[in-house]
């Protein structure tokens, strides 16, 4: 047989292509991955990708691009043996002795057998196959093959299959192991990165071709981004010319199709759900015909069970084809309506231009033509209601005015609405005359005219209060709005709950899932916090999520159920960041920043804190108010005065003057601050202006925190009749509503009050639980010993005594006191501090702020009872550490207890872990430090990598994987911790959670990519 040398050449890479740098990682970054399949219709750039790995890999590659003439067992089997052979630089009758003659006597199995054998013992080297354009292989013994040499193959071999479709092997083995992975369409679109960066060069001399919408439908497909390259490159610039080398593409497609009306009737459907194809084409095979399309490779792609989607561009090239347009369109709303699906209907009647349906059917159904406002469906059909034809229907005013709004164009929503109502009012039509009304409350919200809208709503509401709950709950949503801004939440709280008297839970529809989540947030508003976490237990699949899923974590978060609270705001950020959220990650940082806080680490919660500032866009939104001023409070808690004060001075005039909740919860986070810093007039002054509107606002848990703080600054003053007062006020709240973690947090500042509510019988029954919960704290954080400074080195570096914090005049101070600790065998000299903490200043200066730190630390140790910590000699500096325990003492201990493998290696080992809580000195950025890291966390990871090999000797897997998710919780980037893991579910046999563990590692390098 004659060889093509060219079928062993890999293609080119043409410079323009962008490299393919993410999904190069995944080919290269596993060698345990040896079965690779690269799936995906024409020009998704699966060669290209192939040409990059095998320019990067240090493997010896053998390439085989197939076509049709390779689907013959003979010829098949001849080129592989002899690409194999120059690859290794051998012959083939080195790899297939007799092969012709084995051939001829049908003994393919034995060849099969014989090119493994050779592998196995033969070769030596690391060698890929690559099989490109593999779909035209469709001869059953070739797969047959194929399967078998894939079983046996030895672990120095990788394949590397690319396909338009799937590869029709049996290989369930594979599948369920650990040897395989597949590179699909999803993954072979170009990211937005990957199109912007492509589009960056070819833009600077291109600016008039740079389109947009053309990189938008192209929805990551790299031959179209190719296609248009070239039109650049030819000159083609104007949108016909390149649209033109489009439709030459896609012609080639459509005419391989042999069923071309099939596509012309259905490319008018935004997705392709096969009951829907049946209907509008008069037949029942739909379905195959989509499942043969996609496995051809054509220009469609599955979204999930039973529904496929056309490629956008491919959709727009199909409905040029289209001569029938409007009679689709009547199809397809005809099919909408079968389906009872009136918004959909609308939407093709729209397109269709027959308006005077359309406006019979927003007509018909009362409820959705009460309720269209929540329907995000009406914000598409903008461009599909001219404003011409909005003024010849009430109903499409309506919707004009809705987009409008949505818009914050409240002029153009007031000039729609009024024309609605003028229609509506000669047609004596009441509905609609309802509905605008209902969209005028929310003009007048939007305009501040909050007093006009509540008046208006609450009208409305008694002209239908008769009606079934699912016509009311536009007005009942609007009405809950403006109360908040009005301080009557707690008049709707009522209304909402005698609306859900009467529903039957068992059989819940929609609407009353939506009043039951006004009702969890009237209570989340007003402090009913059992209330709302017993509607969010019953509806957490129902309820908006977001909104309930905050509320939940705030409410954990006040009743002290810190971890719990923790765990699900880190999966929002991870949804949100997942799914392109962004305007969530601020408030969900500032809760993240909070719940920090209130468990101590402080350092996390500075760098949560900053992160949320930075994330919010609108600096006058409320939530960015408060976290900014509870960051404040949190430097004055860790004894940063200075910094907490300048806070204060720079943010509390930005604040608008009417802006009533913003200053409530400002002004509560200020009163608490003040209490800190002992200025108990100006925190007995903030709550006061915070308290008129909290009790407007019938807000229980801003009441029982203000009157804490009021009752707190009196007793300090000697008041001790508004002492009685408050204190009652404020632990009446408290222990019914549990408020308790802020009392746990600042319970050095509320502790006389404490001792006064117990010498006076207020509440001793929750005064002792806040105590006992403080003393578990303490016995967590270990400082439980109060004659011993307690000095956390591993993760946020916080420093206490007896339980009470040292607070640290300036940051430097704090951090010049671990480096004093740290370097406590030899001392440290003058010149050694100036040169690592104040290397850029002049000496006079430097000097100057060596003794200020130094005095400030000396501060600090009196405060808590530590006096002389301080100490000289050779002109070095030394710190008196007979009363000072660290965790780096006790991380030594567990080590030296680690050296023999015996019976306590494991509990050492979960002792180790438990002390490792983050970073070496995690908040101190010096050389020196940042050196000690890296060789601390190596001997951390090296100790719990021992205990997992330990463990695995002994076949006690689930306490191994157990192990390697505490390295994950510090390093969740490092591969080698996610492969370690999957491995370990391997030996138990669970190939559920193992493939669970690899999708959770590409997870995680998409994101850090």
């Amino acid at each position: 047989m004659n060889i093509i040398n060219a079928k062993f050449s890999p293609t080119a890479i043409e410079k323009a292509f962008i490299q393919r740098s993410e999904l190069l990682e995944k080919m290269t970054r596993d060698k345990d991955k040896s079965v690779i399949f690269v799936t995906a219709p024409a020009g998704y750039g699966k060669t290209t990708l192939l040409s990059q790995f095998n320019h990067m890999t240090d493997e010896k590659v053998m390439w085989y691009h197939l076509d049709v003439f390779d689907n013959e067992i003979v010829t098949f089997m001849t080129y592989l043996s002899e690409g194999i052979a120059r690859c290794l630089g051998k012959h083939q009758e080195d790899i297939i002795p007799f092969l012709n003659e084995r051939i001829n006597q049908g003994d393919i199995k034995g060849l099969v057998a014989d090119l493994l054998n050779y592998l196995s013992h033969k070769c030596q080297d690391h060698l890929c196959i690559i099989f490109d354009d593999f779909h035209y292989l469709t001869e059953d013994l070739i797969h047959e093959c194929i399967a078998v040499f894939i079983k046996y193959m030895p672990s120095n071999i990788r394949l590397i299959i690319a396909s338009r479709t799937q590869p029709a092997l049996d290989l369930d083995f594979l599948f369920t192991s650990h040897r395989f992975t597949e590179i699909n369409i999803d993954q072979l679109k170009f990211s937005k990165a990957e199109e912007n960066r492509f589009v960056d060069k070819i833009k600077p001399n291109h600016q008039d071709i740079y389109n947009i919408e053309l990189i938008r439908k192209n929805n990551g497909w790299p031959f179209g981004l190719n296609l248009l390259q070239h039109a650049i490159s030819e000159n083609l610039v104007s949108g016909y010319e390149i649209q033109e080398l489009y439709k030459k593409c896609f012609d080639n497609m459509f005419e391989m199709f042999d069923d071309q009306e099939f596509l012309r009737s259905t490319c008018l459907l935004e997705i392709l759900d096969a009951e829907a194809c049946n209907y509008i084409t008069n037949r029942t095979d739909a379905y195959d015909t989509l499942k043969k399309m996609s496995r051809k490779g054509l220009f469609i792609s599955k979204i999930h069970s039973g529904v496929f989607k056309y490629h956008d561009l491919f959709r727009d090239y199909l409905q040029e084809k289209v001569s029938n347009k409007k009679e689709v369109y009547e199809k397809i709303s005809a099919y909408y309506i079968y389906r009872n699906n009136i918004l959909e209907a609308i939407d093709y009647l729209l397109l269709s231009r027959d308006y005077d349906k359309a406006d019979a059917l927003l007509k018909k159904d009362q409820y959705i033509y009460v309720s269209i406002a929540y329907y995000s469906k009406i914000y598409h059909w903008e461009k599909k209601i001219s404003t011409k034809t909005a003024y010849q229907y009430g109903s499409f005013s309506l919707i004009k005015a809705l987009i409008a709004l949505k818009n914050l164009d409240v002029e153009s929503g007031r000039r729609f609405i009024e024309n609605a109502r003028t229609l509506f009012l000669n047609q004596k039509e009441d509905e609609g005359l309802l509905k605008a009304d209902i969209i005028w409350v929310k003009v007048l919200r939007m305009e501040y005219k909050a007093d006009e809208a509540y008046a208006l709503a609450n009208r409305i509401y008694k002209k239908i209060q008769d009606r079934p709950l699912d016509e009311k709950m536009d007005v009942l949503s609007e009405k809950l709005y403006i109360s908040s801004f009005l301080s009557r939440v707690d008049e709707e709280f009522i209304v909402l709950k005698n609306e859900i008297l009467g529903i039957d839970e068992k059989d819940i529809k929609t609407s009353e899932v939506q009043a039951f989540a006004l009702l969890e947030y009237a209570a989340y508003l007003i402090g009913e916090y059992r209330t709302a976490m017993s509607i969010q237990a019953k509806y957490r699949d129902k309820i908006s999520p977001l909104n309930s899923i905050i509320y939940t974590i705030r409410i954990y978060m006040v009743w002290g159920h810190l971890e719990e609270g923790k765990m699900h705001v880190l999966k929002e950020i991870d949804n949100a960041k997942r799914f392109g959220l962004n305007a969530n990650l601020p408030e969900l940082y500032g809760i993240l920043a909070e719940l920090e806080f209130h468990h101590g680490e402080y350092g996390h919660a500075e760098k949560y804190f900053k992160k949320t500032m930075e994330c919010f866009e609108d600096k006058n939104n409320n939530l960015y108010h408060l976290s900014t001023f509870t960051y404040a409070t949190m430097l004055a808690f860790l004894g940063r005065k200075d910094e907490a004060l300048e806070m204060v001075s720079n943010y509390y005039p930005r604040i608008p003057k009417d802006n009533h909740l913003g200053f409530m919860m400002v002004d509560m986070m200020l009163s608490q601050m003040y209490l800190i810093l002992k200025d108990y007039d100006l925190a007995i002054a903030h709550a006061k202006k915070s308290m008129v509107p909290s009790e407007s606002f019938g807000t229980k848990l801003y009441i029982a925190t203000l009157s804490a703080v009021i009752a707190t600054a009196y007793l300090a003053k000697g008041d001790e009749e508004n002492v009685l007062k408050y204190a009652r006020v404020a632990m009446d709240l408290s222990e019914s509503g549990y408020y308790i973690q802020d009392f746990i947090t600042f319970y050095e500042y509320y502790k006389p009050l404490y001792q006064f509510c117990l010498k006076n019988g207020i509440h001793k029954t929750f005064i002792e639980e806040i105590k006992k919960n403080v003393g578990q704290v303490l016995v967590e954080q270990e400082t439980h010993d109060s004659d011993k400074l307690y000095v956390r080195f591993f993760g946020d570096n916080i420093v206490k005594a007896g339980g009470k914090l040292v607070r640290w005049r300036t940051v430097k101070a704090k951090h010049i006191f671990y480096y004093l600790l740290y370097h406590n065998k030899t001392g440290v000299t003058k010149d050694k501090l100036m040169d690592t903490f104040f290397e850029h200043y002049d000496l006079d200066k430097a000097n100057g702020n060596i003794r200020t730190s130094l005095t400030y630390i000396r501060k600090a140790m009196q405060d808590v009872g530590f006096e002389d910590i301080i100490w000289q000699a050779n002109s070095r500096y030394f710190i008196s550490d007979k009363f000072i325990a660290t965790d780096l003492m006790r991380f030594s201990q567990c080590l030296e207890s680690m050296k023999n493998r015996d019976e306590g290696f494991i509990s050492s080992a979960k002792a180790l872990s438990d002390l490792y809580k983050g970073a070496f000195c995690e908040d101190i950025d010096i050389y020196e430090f940042n050196l000690e890291k890296e060789k601390y966390y190596n001997t951390f990871q090296n100790a719990i990598l021992n205990a997992v090999s330990l463990l695995e000797e002994k076949k006690d897997y689930k306490e191994a994987v157990n192990f390697m998710n505490i390295l994950i919780q510090h390093q969740n980037y490092n591969e080698s911790y996610y492969q370690k893991k999957a491995d370990l579910y391997s030996k138990m046999g669970d190939q559920v959670m193992m493939k669970k563990t690899d999708e959770e590692l590409w997870r995680i390098k998409e994101k850090t990519n």
